[in-house]
């Protein structure tokens, strides 16, 4: 689904009608997103360093914790926080529009067997692009012919 918002009160729209006045971005999901969009959203980050002096003086820093909104209680790593470590660009999270089937397949080309360049011969299809097949290996994107 496309979000709309106003050109003019875009931050506004994007926090809606919260108090917030932080954003927290976990760094697994962010690369997550496809490498193109990871260089946008940095060159946006080093726009924002260049233009305002935001960053708290050292010894200070912001520190965020994950807390049941209802009790307060600090949330246990992992137990409730499935986003509580990165593990240095290893771990993903499956973007929506790459979301498959849970069923492994294998596809066939001219009767034969099909792998993928990285020697992988089982794939799942994709969710949101049924003639469109995803590597189980490479995570690389295959169209099928009807």
């Amino acid at each position: 689904m496309k979000r709309k918002f106003s050109e003019t009160e875009a931050i506004h729209d994007f926090f809606e009608l919260t108090y917030a006045q932080f954003l927290v971005l976990s760094r697994t999901a962010l690369q997550s997103m496809p490498e193109e969009w990871q260089a946008r959203f940095v060159k946006c980050l080093y726009e924002l360093d260049e233009e305002i002096d935001w960053r708290p003086e050292w010894p200070y820093c912001y520190h965020v914790t994950m807390r049941n909104h209802r009790t307060g209680q600090m949330a246990s790593l992992g137990k409730h926080d499935p986003l509580g470590h990165y593990n240095r660009g290893r771990t993903r999270i499956e973007l929506k529009s790459e979301m498959t089937e849970k069923k492994d397949t294998v596809c066939r080309v001219n009767g034969k067997l099909f792998r993928c360049d990285c020697g992988c011969n089982v794939f799942r299809k994709l969710l949101k692009a049924p003639l469109r097949y995803r590597c189980n290996s490479c995570r690389g994107i295959f169209e099928a012919e009807e």
